[in-house]
């Protein structure tokens, strides 16, 4: 399973969704998600990746490349921070996908918490 095409495809039916299902989620249409799945579209769009994956509840990185690219973060030079373990990625990813305000706050609560401990 090298091609986008093959990882959309995979995705979409481990997590039971038709291709209208997807489309419909992706604002793209049917068709689209068809040929996408086939490898029929050679130069795709950013923001379809993007639109997929949110979809797909999978990071965009993945679609393109088959793996999830990992920037190394610095804070500054002196607090470099290196890269992040997968506990870590997944606090950064509940945190990006909460809407609760209230949530929101106790997450950024804890972290001055820590913060004052380094």
């Amino acid at each position: 399973m090298d091609l986008l095409g093959d990882r959309v495809r995979a995705l979409r039916s481990d997590k039971g969704l038709s291709q209208s299902d997807l489309a419909r989620s992706a604002s793209i249409s049917n068709e689209y998600v068809g040929k996408i799945e086939r490898s029929e579209v050679k130069n795709i769009g950013i923001e379809v990746v993007k639109s997929i994956a949110k979809s797909l509840d999978v990071h965009p990185s993945f679609l393109l490349f088959g793996e999830i690219i990992t920037p190394k973060i610095t804070i500054n030079k002196k607090n470099d921070i290196g890269p992040l373990s997968q506990k870590e990625k997944s606090l950064i990813i509940h945190f990006r996908r909460t809407s609760s305000e209230t949530e929101r706050k106790i997450i950024e609560d804890v972290a001055k918490q820590f913060s004052k401990k380094g």
